[in-house]
């Protein structure tokens, strides 16, 4: 999200079309011996939905013809018996990771036909392999729009890529890869040295709804052609394209990472639920991690003429309206606790509600990692609420706003947080442009968060290689709360 771009969020939701039974078709060829393997002695076979299928059960077809990675050497993937998803333990592709491919899910099976993007082109995301345990899915940012009371225009004309997928590669081509950026997403090991080696998926943003919607029918905006709001459609499409395709399997000893930035790190949030269904198994063993990043949004907030736009709107009110409009799904665990805490489903697109639902146990919660990154007084998200260095009473409004939302993230149980305060200019949203920026050591006459950080801690790499590596997660934790001025 830019902040420049004065984009306003808001978020809708209605219920997901079901997907077809329909079976893919695949090369038909003998069944094999019979055996059952590991992937089909998962119960929820990694994921996939127990009402399709992806082939057709024991059929086989080439490694090559099933993704664009796989060498076209005459290796052959085989159907599972629960028609869930392939076997590609015989595939064979370039390990190094320094290949990546561009992935249509609708174009390769009628059942993700509804992932798109605002312009309905078919929504695209981008794996890269390297055979490695640790997996990385990463949810790309870009703003958010809703074409009513969100402007779409200002993004359009500064990112025309942030609504459609008409640019990208066509499905299937394969280019070389070095990674992206210098954090978590680097193939370059003196920078990323935990994670250099991950199986990456990367997904196209071009929903503008941080990654909810489930609309089918396009809806008149402000520009030029309807827009369509598939965000969580999209996730779903990647999720199961990869453990269909490409041997993301749960009967494996995988660890799940679920990352995102600004859009990107709601995007995280907001699905997360999504891979600890998928995989019941990891969830068990406590190797499923939500990394989301710029993305805890404030929940009660209201504060006269500082609302959305600038207005007197309360945000409550302001994300049940967008609920609607975005058609967005979310995650039923957290829509209970915030129904029983009397609020309505707009509350799940806040940081509070949504982290509780994410970290509490089962069956209240899903139990998986969680380490937030957000800027205590991100003036991007203060941004939409008109609230700029130049607002009458800035001071005041960001030290209320701060508060607020340090309550919300306490009372969210968040056990690992990297939450500086950083205000005015220039614009710290993004936090993975800091990976190795050097942390202050703890000083606790300046500390807001009561919580001292062990001086092992001295960069946001040191704090994400710390929570991946903890031993303990249902009790441990470090929140790092660096004093206003960090990272400059």
């Amino acid at each position: 999200m830019d902040a420049s771009q004065s984009i306003r969020l808001f978020i809708v939701a209605i219920t997901l079309a079901a997907c077809s039974s329909t079976q893919a078709t695949s090369d038909a060829a003998p069944p094999n011996d019979g055996a059952i393997d590991a992937g089909d002695a998962a119960s929820s076979d990694s994921g996939a939905d127990a009402q399709t299928c992806a082939c057709v059960a024991r059929s086989t077809t080439s490694c090559h013809a099933l993704a664009g990675l796989y060498a076209d050497d005459g290796h052959i993937a085989t159907c599972r018996a629960s028609c869930a998803s392939y076997d590609v333990s015989t595939c064979t592709y370039d390990t190094s990771g320094k290949t990546v491919e561009n992935v249509y899910p609708g174009e390769r099976d009628a059942r993700f036909s509804n992932a798109r993007c605002n312009d309905k082109t078919p929504f695209d995301f981008r794996v890269s392999l390297t055979g490695s345990r640790r997996w990385i899915v990463f949810f790309e940012g870009g703003g958010a729009c809703d074409g009513l009371l969100i402007p779409c225009a200002p993004r359009l004309k500064a990112n025309p890529a942030l609504f459609s997928s008409s640019t990208d590669a066509a499905d299937g081509t394969t280019s070389q890869w070095n990674g992206s950026g210098d954090a978590i997403l680097s193939r370059d090991v003196t920078k990323n040295p935990t994670f250099a080696d991950a199986n990456i998926a990367i997904g196209n943003y071009c929903s503008s709804d941080l990654w909810t919607g489930t609309s089918t029918t396009p809806v008149a905006g402000d520009i030029a052609f309807d827009l369509l709001f598939a965000g969580r459609t999209n996730a779903k499409a990647m999720l199961q394209t990869l453990v269909e395709r490409y041997g993301f399997d749960d009967a494996k000893d995988i660890d799940v990472i679920v990352s995102g930035s600004s859009a990107g790190g709601n995007g995280a949030r907001n699905n997360t639920d999504l891979f600890a269904n998928a995989f019941p198994a990891a969830v068990a063993a406590n190797r499923v991690w939500s990394f989301p990043v710029a993305g805890f949004q404030i929940y009660e907030w209201n504060y006269p003429g500082a609302g959305v736009g600038g207005t007197d709107a309360d945000d409550p009110s302001s994300w049940e309206a967008a609920y609607v409009r975005w058609s967005a799904e979310l995650n039923p665990k957290c829509l209970a606790l915030a129904s029983a805490a009397g609020h309505g489903p707009g509350a799940c697109f806040a940081g509070l509600y949504a982290s509780q639902s994410l970290v509490m146990q089962q069956p209240q919660g899903y139990g998986v990692r969680v380490l937030d990154a957000t800027n205590r007084t991100d003036p991007v998200y203060l941004g939409y609420h008109g609230v700029t260095p130049a607002t009458p009473n800035y001071t005041q409004i960001l030290d209320t706003w701060e508060s607020i939302i340090v309550g919300e993230m306490q009372a969210s149980n968040l056990r690992w947080q990297l939450a500086p305060e950083h205000r005015g200019t220039p614009n710290v949203h993004g936090l993975m442009d800091f990976w190795t920026t050097p942390i202050p050591a703890y000083d606790a006459a300046k500390d807001k968060c009561s919580s001292p950080w062990p001086t092992t801690i001295t960069t946001f790499r040191d704090l994400v290689d710390a929570f991946y590596r903890d031993t303990t997660p249902q009790t441990s934790g470090i929140k790092v709360c660096p004093p206003t001025g960090w990272p400059y």
